[in-house]
């Protein structure tokens, strides 16, 4: 296929563009923009490449800077087998299939200038290997039956190099808060830590997932009579999953010695210093957190008054070996950084630059974790269906039908912690008719829905315990992490259908309105416009009630409409022309459900028109995908949004022996 030249970025590209951060909260309060591109953009480490701006090229919404992006390698491969045995009255089948998928992406975060490297996602190894077993028969007419049994088993392995992050020269600056960079900048030795305090830092979270499943199943059509029939249907998968894995540092990058001693009981062999801001209090703290008085092995730190020093060395002083490897690094930075052999002899100034480089590579290097083994998923999940259908006369055909149907749990490590996301349950009904109208030229069918749903599985805010530790700030801190809503319930009605009642045309035609909210979901986590700055008068609650709201993603009303044409032309050949235009109505792309993130109503029409063989042997098309060039973004935040894909067309061959 040949694309055009114009507008191809916006179709490789996964990037998003970049709009204003809006000013203030939802709540009116002014919002510091302390972590803000145009913050970060202003300092001066970033305004000496004069030829890049954030006004000019960071919200530029004609490209994105893609300096670190790296090819996306990904292949694929698989094989099937059916069999198929005629034994008298029974139809046995057998399908057995394997899937091998790879994947390796490395993304950027869209400016010019050398802060991530690396990063991205890679599945070094994904198998998937199936057997279905299916025995078919009838019963002398009163029962047309299928048993069987389905073996499912996959592994997806993250390993050495999986879900990397990384930085380079530019990360400390980008990453420092406004206070540590006014430091760190302010001289040449601050400017060197800043610069090597994230640079070629690498780390890793190698993850490997084992899943399987078994199944018994039956199915049964019950002709009670020559109008009515009973479906049933019943199931039992023993479903299983596990998960394990870990997060280490796989390079130390240039500042290995900024290390901390100990993140989470991983051993990194650093240091830990401190800094008391308080005049009046001391604080005990260990590895550089905060813990109770007296706790064996903390250093008490002294408060910041005149004639004595606020920042401290904290490591376990009741493990030898680690307070002295804490010591020699300590001292190792001094010596490396200001040229002076020990840490005891830097200036407050210099040990408040180190404190500040070693405080933005602890930010970036997070929680680490040893390997762990998640709690897994082990049960026997019930799926059943009742459906009567009765048949009006030869054109039409009505049925009620309730099915019951379970989704597995996810076993997961968050943070390195168990978070075992529970089993999702559905119960559905539905009560719809098929028909077939003017002489059968017109297909319609149409039905109503109802699905009750309970412990729906999406991305839910959890408490974040090792951040809040590590902090201990005074603020809990919170992580997104696959989990359940309570209830959640949709409803709606559907129709399609199809015309073939004009000469060498087919009008086909789909719609539905649904109306899916969540029936109880009273913890939900905060938009990106909520104020999370705690004041003397306000403090933030990291969860709202989002009961009776739409779910994300889940537009209203939807419609489908296309039309194909096809004439005979010469001996042998074809003329072909088609249409399809889809319609979405306003739908918002947040888990969160931001004021910022609805996707206005919106429709895309597809456009081709070819020539060909009658009997598909050959045939080319021309293709135009988004005729009417519709720029409706795919999703948006509050200062981003995924563009749409804007029109193309091409060239299109198809061919067969």
């Amino acid at each position: 296929m040949i694309l055009s030249p114009s507008d191809t970025a916006a179709i490789t590209s996964a990037l998003p563009f970049f709009t204003p951060t809006p000013t203030t909260f939802s709540d009116g309060q002014k919002n510091p923009l302390s972590t803000d591109a145009s913050t970060r953009l202003a300092r001066s480490w970033f305004t000496q490449q004069g030829s890049y701006s954030y006004l000019s090229n960071y919200l530029s919404q004609t490209g994105v800077d893609v300096n670190n992006q790296q090819p996306l390698y990904t292949y694929t491969n698989g094989a099937s087998t059916q069999l198929n045995w005629n034994l008298g009255n029974y139809a046995l089948t057998s399908i057995t299939g394997y899937r091998g998928y790879h994947f390796n992406a490395r993304n950027d975060e869209g400016t010019p200038f050398n802060i991530s490297l690396q990063g991205g996602g890679k599945v070094d190894e994904y198998k998937q290997l199936s057997q279905e077993f299916r025995l078919n028969s009838q019963i002398d007419g009163v029962v047309d039956y299928v048993v069987g049994l389905y073996l499912f088993k996959n592994g997806v392995d993250y390993s050495h190099g999986g879900w990397v992050s990384g930085w380079g020269s530019d990360a400390g600056a980008w990453f420092a808060s406004n206070a540590q960079y006014a430091a760190l900048d302010a001289d040449g030795n601050g400017r060197y830590l800043l610069m090597n305090s994230l640079n070629g830092l690498n780390k890793s979270q190698p993850q490997s997932i084992r899943n399987h499943s078994e199944a018994i199943f039956a199915n049964a059509d019950w002709h009670l009579s020559e109008p009515l029939t009973l479906t049933t249907g019943l199931r039992f998968t023993q479903e299983g999953r596990r998960n394990q894995g870990s997060s280490y540092i796989a390079d130390n990058g240039f500042a290995a010695e900024l290390d901390p001693s100990v993140v989470n009981g991983v051993v990194l062999g650093g240091f830990d210093s401190y800094f008391n801001s308080s005049t009046t209090k001391s604080v005990s703290v260990l590895n550089g957190n905060v813990v109770p008085a007296g706790t064996p092995g903390a250093t008490v730190v002294g408060p910041n008054a005149a004639g004595s020093s606020p920042y401290a060395l904290t490591t376990d002083t009741t493990n030898a070996a680690l307070l002295a490897q804490a010591n020699a690094q300590a001292n190792a930075s001094a010596l490396k950084y200001f040229n002076v052999s020990t840490w005891s002899g830097l200036s407050d100034a210099q040990k408040q630059q180190l404190y500040y480089a070693q405080a933005i590579r602890k930010g970036q290097i997070g929680v680490l974790w040893g390997n762990i083994q998640a709690q897994g998923f082990n049960k026997i999940q019930p799926t059943y269906v009742i459906s009567p259908s009765y048949k009006i006369n030869s054109n039409e055909t009505a049925y009620v039908s309730y099915q019951h149907g379970e989704k597995a749990g996810i076993s997961q490590v968050i943070n390195g912690e168990s978070a075992l996301a529970q089993p999702e349950k559905n119960n559905s009904y539905e009560l719809g008719l098929k028909s077939r109208l003017f002489d059968r030229t017109l297909l319609l069918n149409a039905d109503v829905f109802l699905n009750n749903i309970s412990n729906y599985q999406q991305a839910v805010l959890v408490y974040d315990s090792y951040t809040s530790t590590l902090k201990s700030d005074g603020t809990s801190y919170y992580v997104s992490a696959t989990g359940n809503v309570p209830k959640v319930q949709v409803k709606g009605l559907e129709i399609d259908g199809a015309y073939s009642g004009i000469p060498h045309t087919l009008v086909r035609f789909s719609g539905a309105y649904n109306d899916a909210i969540f029936k109880s979901f009273p913890n939900s986590g905060q938009p990106v416009e909520y104020d999370t700055v705690a004041t003397s008068t306000y403090t933030p609650n990291p969860y709202r009630d989002v009961s009776g709201q739409n779910l994300p993603g889940a537009a209203k009303y939807t419609f489908n409409v296309g039309a194909e044409y096809r004439y005979p032309v010469f001996n042998a050949g074809e003329f072909h022309s088609s249409f399809n235009t889809s319609y979405t109505s306003r739908y918002n792309s947040d888990v969160a459900l931001s004021s910022y993130a609805w996707v206005h109503a919106h429709s895309v029409t597809d456009f081709a028109i070819g020539l060909g063989r009658s009997d598909q042997k050959f045939d080319a098309s021309i293709v135009v995908k988004n005729l009417f060039d519709d720029r409706t973004p795919q999703a948006l935040t509050w200062n981003s949004y995924t563009p749409a894909v804007y029109r193309w067309y091409g060239v299109m061959f198809v061919g067969k022996l």
